[in-house]
């Protein structure tokens, strides 16, 4: 029998959860005999080791910009020389790529996926928004995703939810970060993740807590900001910004209070292993993080632009005792979440949209 021939496009793995997630599903992919999986990337980024190749054929291509109309023409000719039964994109540039590739490749179906469940008004998104209408299916993580979606028009049938996969994982205290007791926040420095309130509730409660250490893990536009928040505060001791940190387990190991005030998300990874490690977390009120922690999760913050609503939140839970009957309902939620499981609903969908 003829394998399944899947042809994954995306621009590299760089930081972000997303690109991660990709190498999740691909390692799990490359367990099944009956698929032949190609990988098409344009660079490599920090964490392509993460990247099983026993059973991945890759491709690589140069490019200069991804605005320039070549790649395109570049990626006509090599998926027509591999012709695959999908072409399954992954990220917003790979998937306006896709759109146009979709038009010349016959015979070939186009997925597409969903990492998040809100976009600012952007001629990147807006060209994305009109070209995933016609994918043949898109698969998002998260309910909000499916219904984003939805509301642009695409028929319910034409759209689905995967959640994340979530690799085991230990808690194993191996840093010693110098204070008590620590406070963190990991991911992209952007204004989705709401990270200037952050800074400021953290400076707050700096005050308070004199031997606790408050950091903030991650990159983007806004580190600028933060460490002058954090300067003209005068609390450098006390609140520390961190580059991006490939082995973020070993930081959450460590950390007593995970904090997430994002106004949006997809999937929120951090917060999935942050329970999966059995932390305290502070988590602001939106569908995606209620869709894990469940409703009734007593630390939210319903205001995350509130600067002493997170600082109150944050100080309600150092006294909380009992923290793993309130993740009881998210450890429900991550049973579903095994690479296996993930794997072959994947699979079950790539099937249904061939036929």
């Amino acid at each position: 029998m003829a394998k399944l021939k899947i042809c994954v496009l995306i621009a590299g793995f760089g930081i972000g959860g997303a690109q991660k997630q990709c190498i999740y599903l691909l390692n799990e992919l490359q367990n099944d005999p009956e698929l032949e999986l190609h990988l098409i990337h344009y660079y490599e980024g920090i964490n392509f080791d993460l990247l099983k190749q026993e059973n991945l054929k890759i491709h690589q291509l140069a490019v200069s910009s991804f605005y320039n109309p070549k790649n395109i023409i570049n990626l006509v000719k090599l998926i027509k020389g591999i012709g695959p039964d999908i072409l399954f994109s992954w990220l917003h540039a790979s998937d306006v790529y896709s759109y146009f590739i979709s038009k010349f490749v016959s015979k070939m179906k186009w997925i597409m996926t969903e990492r998040d469940s809100f976009y600012p008004f952007d001629l990147r998104y807006k060209l994305r928004g009109f070209a995933g209408k016609g994918a043949d299916l898109i698969i998002c993580n998260s309910v909000k995703g499916k219904a984003y979606w939805e509301q642009k028009g695409v028929k319910s049938g034409k759209v689905a939810v995967v959640k994340n996969i979530l690799l085991p994982a230990v808690k194993k205290k191996t840093l010693e970060l110098g204070g008590s007791p620590v406070i963190t926040y990991a991911g992209r420095l952007e204004v989705q993740k709401n990270v200037i309130t952050l800074a400021n509730a953290f400076c707050v409660l700096a005050d308070k807590h004199k031997a606790a250490k408050f950091m903030i893990i991650g990159e983007g536009i806004l580190d600028g900001q933060l460490q002058e928040i954090i300067k003209a505060e005068g609390k450098e001791d006390n609140v520390s910004l961190i580059s991006y940190q490939k082995n973020i387990l070993a930081y959450f190991s460590a950390t007593d209070v995970f904090v997430n005030i994002s106004a949006h998300e997809g999937m929120p990874n951090t917060i999935i292993e942050n329970i999966l490690l059995g932390n305290k977390i502070v988590a602001s009120k939106i569908p995606e993080h209620e869709e894990i922690l469940g409703a009734a999760y007593p630390y939210y913050v319903n205001d995350p632009h509130n600067i002493n609503e997170v600082a109150g939140a944050i100080e309600r839970i150092l006294t909380e005792n009992n923290i793993e009957d309130h993740l009881a309902y998210g450890r429900t939620q991550l049973e579903q979440m095994s690479a296996e499981k993930v794997g072959n609903a994947y699979k079950k969908l790539f099937k249904q949209t061939l036929n």
